[in-house]
């Protein structure tokens, strides 16, 4: 651990051969003159160095941006906005199986996971089956109402 009174070394960033953008090197050749601040194995004054005392914030780059860009690039049609798009039916059967009640009330996280298992191994053994989307849709929604009419059974039956 360090103490109060001494410092971490700061680090200073070194060319990457190979894998340097040829952005990356424009901005290494001519703009660290410009705008860098050189390594120096002291405290840096950053009110001195800036001329001004004002917030800091530190960014920490990694270098991962033309990599980014050549994945985005290969998949370019390779993801959409209706990620979890359609599931509604899934989730509200999900929750209703694992016992919460349309009716009002609370639920638990072991029933949810346990109504989440449940309408999930559904939906595989469905398809491993065979059956299509629409008639796994059915099925759910069969699974739904079956679990609302056994949740309005047990309140009726309660009173």
């Amino acid at each position: 651990m360090n103490q109060p009174d001494q410092h971490r070394p700061i680090r200073s960033f070194v060319l990457r051969q190979g894998r340097v953008s040829n952005a990356q090197a424009r901005y290494f050749e001519e703009g660290m003159p410009r705008w860098g601040i050189p390594y120096r194995p002291a405290v840096l004054d950053l009110d001195a160095v800036f001329g001004r005392t004002a917030p800091r914030i530190l960014e920490i780059g990694f270098g991962m941006g033309e990599t980014t860009a050549a994945i985005a690039a290969a998949r370019l049609n390779g993801s959409t906005l209706d990620v979890g798009q359609s599931y509604e039916l899934y989730v509200i059967a999900a929750a209703v199986v694992g016992g919460t009640s349309f009716a009002g009330g609370i639920g638990t996280i072991p029933g949810a996971v346990l109504g989440a298992f449940v309408m999930q191994s559904l939906a595989y053994g469905l398809s491993y089956m065979g059956v299509n989307s629409p008639g796994q849709n059915v099925v759910a929604g069969i699974v739904l109402i079956l679990a609302v009419g056994f949740d309005s059974y047990n309140r009726r039956r309660a009173r």
